[in-house]
């Protein structure tokens, strides 16, 4: 069974080295660690992201009281 023997940071690389006996090094497994800047960024949080978040769902859930309105309007208007 191969398991990892060490995990380390060498430069811009991750390196991960795997035994068969636990003891000595089988092969190693080099992959380039991204820089931030190079990969894709998050989009910054608003100032306050909960107020935000609780006016977009009063928002909503007044869109739904206005929308379940209109559907019983013509639901129960067709009677």
């Amino acid at each position: 069974m191969i398991t990892i023997l060490r995990q380390y940071i060498e430069g811009d690389m991750q390196v991960v080295e795997y035994t068969k006996d636990g003891v000595t090094v089988s092969h190693v497994v080099k992959t380039p660690i991204q820089n931030e800047t190079a990969g894709e960024q998050l989009p910054p949080l608003p100032p306050n992201p909960l107020l935000q978040l609780q006016q977009e769902n009063a928002e909503l859930k007044e869109r739904i009281e206005i929308m379940q309105q209109a559907l019983d309007d013509l639901l129960l208007g067709g009677m």
